[in-house]
């Protein structure tokens, strides 16, 4: 996303960061989302105090996709956004959903996440 938001901008990258967490954390989660949902709904709804920082960092996101989505804004705060989107990839569950080793051959995760904080568990020594 980083890569977008050089080439094509604040506002690309915005809507693909919002819609790339979003499947994400329907997909890694096992989330049952009716099309009719909307972003704030979602938050509501379906974001809980399991999924851990993911919970406060998505809706984080939202509040700059929803002005992009409606054309509100076509720039922003670059750094801002870089900021969050290195906290969501690197402090949730959204680290593992986009980790290469822990994808099959299809990009999809290869197990849910975990409940607990939201982030990847943390190995055991011994385990590789």
């Amino acid at each position: 996303m980083l890569e977008v938001l050089e080439r094509e901008g604040y506002a690309a990258a915005v809507r693909l960061a919002y819609r790339t967490a979003y499947d994400s954390t329907v997909r890694s989660y096992g989330l049952t989302v009716p099309s009719f949902v909307t972003g704030r709904q979602f938050q509501k709804e379906f974001l809980r105090p399991d999924m851990g920082s993911l919970s406060e960092l998505l809706p984080e996101l939202y509040l700059l996709y929803e002005p992009v989505r409606f054309g509100k804004h076509e720039e922003g705060d670059r750094g801002s956004l870089r900021a969050l989107l290195e906290k969501l990839y690197s402090q949730t569950s959204l680290a593992v959903a986009h980790n290469p080793l822990y994808q099959s051959s299809s990009g999809q995760p290869l197990q849910r996440a975990a409940p607990g904080d939201g982030r990847p568990p943390r190995s055991r020594e011994g385990v590789s």
